[in-house]
């Protein structure tokens, strides 16, 4: 009887681990199989832009008393009006050692009471990071730097951190992962397919607006590295910042993609390789571009003579009033990329030569690490939908700048 009543005993123990074996291969295939769908169905808000957003479902509440501790892992509902910022001295130094007692926080000229107070380092709040990375073929001489400094960006990640990769061709190239050997082989076949001379399609607007609506986790902390030259502006369609240049007119404008950057959580932080433009006088314009242009097409010279060599020609019969009007347009890409940057609350990284790269990429990394997580429950709580200024400042400090948002929508019922 007790040998009868082991066995049965270890025959229930096996099926429960078969069970429970079935569960988690089942669990990890629906899993890549969503990944699958997501990373093939990619875009498809782009063909949505204006369609009215259905009714959500209603909002977790979150106890308005609870405080993390030691490990714990903060979840930023919607209900929260949620800020990251960075504390810089006169220097430009930034600043941390902040309790939420430090920080004055107004809504529309009413003051909040602050409610977690946390370091954007990954530890309490779980971090999304988005890399877009625009490998067309003006990207050339900027692909494979670009490449190996988005690799140590890789190793440098935290243990809640997930990454996803995007690039110009609108392509979900990683899901969202920690698997840091996935992230690296994705990234180097982009640098694979610029040396056999496949490039991206310069779509990369498109690509920043598919991820702010697919993508960006508002449960957690959100930030977007976003490298590209912004050429896809002149095609946008019409608005009043920019004149269309180029045929192919999307279905959004700069204004559309100003708006869905303010309603996001989302920190994003431009990357344009190049010399800056910005700032240069109008007179010396046309002879600035002139040599940028000069020095971004010796850098293709051997891997592709013929565009190189039919520049050239043009180029040599050409005067620097033709080369100004080339740089208004280029000038209007920085404009655009920098202002997608400040309205989220970043800022913008001049990639002056490939080789700057990697000091790029850990600069942005660094201080996102030493940016605050800022959250309170506003004193107004309609969910009407409506644009809030905020302003937040360090009590007995007002030499210190803060480096975030200053606006907001809270949901809309």
């Amino acid at each position: 009887m007790l040998h009868s009543f082991g066995a049965f005993q270890r025959f229930t123990i096996l099926l429960t681990l078969l069970g429970l074996i079935f569960l988690i291969t089942a669990a990890g295939s629906f899993r890549k199989s969503q990944e699958k769908r997501r990373r093939e169905d990619f875009g498809w808000s782009l063909e949505h832009l204006n369609e009215k957003p259905k009714n959500k479902a209603p909002e977790k509440q979150v106890d308005k008393k609870a405080s993390p501790g030691a490990g714990d892992e903060i979840r930023l509902d919607a209900s929260l009006a949620v800020f990251d910022v960075l504390v810089l001295n006169k220097e430009g130094k930034s600043i941390t050692g902040f309790k939420k007692e430090d920080f004055i926080v107004t809504e529309d000229g009413k003051q909040q009471d602050v409610s977690v107070l946390t370091l954007g380092d990954g530890t309490a709040v779980p971090r999304s990071i988005i890399l877009i990375l625009d490998y067309s073929g003006s990207q050339f001489p900027y692909i494979k730097t670009s490449v190996e400094a988005a690799e140590v960006l890789v190793d440098s990640l935290g243990p809640k951190d997930k990454m996803a990769v995007v690039t110009d061709d609108v392509a979900l190239l990683v899901d969202f992962t920690n698997n840091k050997t996935e992230l690296k082989n994705a990234l180097e076949s982009l640098k694979l397919r610029s040396l056999h001379q496949e490039f991206g399609r310069s779509l990369q607007l498109s690509a920043l607006m598919a991820t702010l609506k697919e993508l960006v986790n508002e449960d957690g902390q959100s930030a977007i590295i976003f490298q590209t030259d912004g050429d896809q502006v002149g095609s946008l369609k019409r608005s009043h910042g920019f004149p269309v240049i180029f045929p192919l007119i999307t279905e959004f404008s700069i204004e559309d993609l100003y708006s869905a950057i303010e309603k996001s959580r989302v920190t994003i932080y431009s990357v344009i390789p190049g010399p800056q433009l910005i700032g240069i006088p109008g007179n010396k314009l046309g002879a600035e571009f002139r040599m940028i242009m000069e020095k971004e097409m010796l850098a293709i010279k051997e891997t592709s003579p013929q565009e190189y060599k039919t520049w050239k020609t043009i180029a040599d019969k050409t005067g620097d009033g033709v080369f100004k009007n080339f740089a208004k347009t280029r000038l209007n890409q920085h404009v655009a990329l920098s202002s997608i940057a400040q309205l989220s609350g970043g800022w913008t990284e001049y990639l002056q030569t490939p080789d700057k790269a990697q000091s790029i990429y850990s600069r942005i990394f660094s201080t996102m690490n030493q940016r605050y997580i800022i959250t309170y429950y506003p004193i107004n709580t309609k969910r009407d939908g409506k644009l809030r200024k905020v302003k937040i400042e360090v009590r007995g400090h007002p030499e210190y700048v803060l480096l975030g948002r200053k606006s907001y929508y809270p949901p809309e019922n």
